[in-house]
């Protein structure tokens, strides 16, 4: 079989190559600079993202304002500017995952309801962990591991395969371990079984596939296999996001474990336990809008008769 990557145009090919050498620069810079001076400089490329070149300015802007609606355009436009800045800060701690430390990483974050992951455990059926494109995820993820938490974070098909090699080979060196989305259903329900935590970023457009769910006022195509394998299994789901306090400073907020309704069965179980932890999310999202990342067509699938904006 020809490989689906060779049978692309020649100009996305080029472009996917430029990708891929602009990360490993990347890498190799934030190898060589201290994080306090790297994060200045990811927080200075979001200004000039948002700043000058207005990166997705429709996208983001629509969606900051329906979901605050009402708000003032220099209210919206200054949420879209700290998410910006805080991807940029976020995008150089996670080039720096080669070189980073168990210390370093330990110093920059405090925790707050570690003991929920111990509970989560103490059931030994694992956990399904829920966790959105806020704050800096992947430091989270990073952080998780080097506790010694038995995580496993489920990956998505990505269009450029370059980078994302190098990307799993970054999570990979911070202790998680990666699911790949050709792998079966059973993977997870095997490690689950294992006592082990399975962790989710599950607020993307989950196109037709997904279950409409309320997030900010809107219904959200929603993916439904965090919940499906907690039904399944019988295993708690823990929310937990890390939120950035200040340039230099981390809160990893972890969230009680919340279990699937007994008495709900199918798709009403689905949908109640999805719409229980997307709660949690948009509670995140309303008191520290700037730390989300907006850039996303969250809500890009529209349930049947509606039109899509």
């Amino acid at each position: 079989m020809v490989n689906a990557t060779k049978r692309r145009p020649l100009s996305k090919r080029v472009q996917y190559r430029i990708e891929w050498v602009l990360m490993h620069l990347l890498i190799v810079l934030c190898s060589i600079f201290p994080l306090r001076v790297l994060r200045r400089v990811g927080r200075g490329l979001g200004w000039i993202a948002w700043r000058v070149f207005r990166v997705r300015k429709r996208v983001v802007v629509d969606n900051i304002s329906r979901s605050f609606p009402g708000a003032p355009s220099a209210g919206v436009d200054a949420i879209a500017l700290e998410s910006c800045e805080q991807y940029g800060m976020a995008l150089m701690e996670f080039a720096r995952f080669r070189r980073l430390s168990r210390r370093e990483l330990m110093e920059m974050v405090d925790v707050e309801g570690i003991e929920y992951l111990d509970a989560a455990l103490s059931h030994g059926k694992g956990a399904v962990l829920f966790s959105g494109h806020f704050g800096n995820w992947e430091l989270l993820g990073a952080l998780l591991a080097r506790c010694g938490y038995p995580l496993h974070v489920t990956d998505t098909n990505h269009s450029n395969e370059l980078t994302h090699r190098i990307i799993s080979g970054l999570r990979i060196r911070q202790g998680m371990k990666v699911i790949a989305p050709s792998e079966p259903s059973s993977r997870i329900t095997g490690l689950l079984s294992e006592n082990k935590f399975v962790s989710y970023l599950a607020d993307q457009d989950a196109r037709r596939d997904g279950i409409f769910v309320d997030f900010l006022g809107r219904p959200a195509s929603t993916v439904r296999g965090p919940a499906i394998f907690s039904i399944r299994k019988r295993c708690p789901i823990v929310a937990l996001f890390l939120l950035r306090r200040g340039v230099d400073r981390h809160l990893a907020v972890i969230e009680k474990p919340i279990w699937p309704d007994p008495r709900l069965k199918g798709r009403d179980a689905i949908r109640d336990l999805t719409q229980r932890y997307t709660r949690i999310l948009e509670k995140h999202v309303r008191e520290s809008p700037g730390q989300y990342f907006w850039m996303h067509r969250r809500w890009k699938t529209r349930p049947a008769g509606e039109l899509a904006r």
